[in-house]
């Protein structure tokens, strides 16, 4: 198992972590306190796109991670918007529960079974935040 994080800066930062192979909670919490500590520009807002769909989880520890991110996420002032890539079932079962238990974050976090559907999102996200701040 393994998390690759690349940054993307312009007027945004943009965050991809692409996780593969076993999920565990070491590799998960590590990925998620660097992708935090290491954004190049603390000062933009942050998006984040969650690319899972090449790895697996044991569904018991599930809402443990989903619940370590939302805290995690819930650190950063400048975080925007968090797509979590995924095609797995569980996991979207797992993150919706989350989201409905803490409905303030859910306008934050989406679901995409694909990159392209999370970079066309995110597309017209940062396209809207540019209309109501030219």
């Amino acid at each position: 198992m393994s998390c690759q994080i690349e940054y993307q800066t312009g007027q945004r930062v943009l965050c991809v972590m692409t996780f593969s192979g076993q999920l565990t909670w070491d590799i998960f919490s590590d990925a998620l306190l660097r992708s935090q500590v290491d954004i190049p520009d603390k000062t933009l807002p942050v998006d984040v796109i969650v690319n899972m769909l090449d790895s697996r989880a044991n569904p018991s520890e599930g809402i443990y991670f989903i619940r370590h991110a939302g805290k995690v996420s819930s650190e950063n002032p400048h975080l925007e918007t968090v797509l979590l890539v995924t095609r797995s079932a569980t996991a979207s079962t797992l993150i919706n529960t989350y989201l409905n238990m803490n409905p303030a974050r859910r306008p934050r976090y989406q679901l995409c079974t694909s990159l392209e559907q999370a970079h066309a999102i995110l597309e017209r996200i940062v396209h809207s935040a540019a209309e109501d701040h030219p």
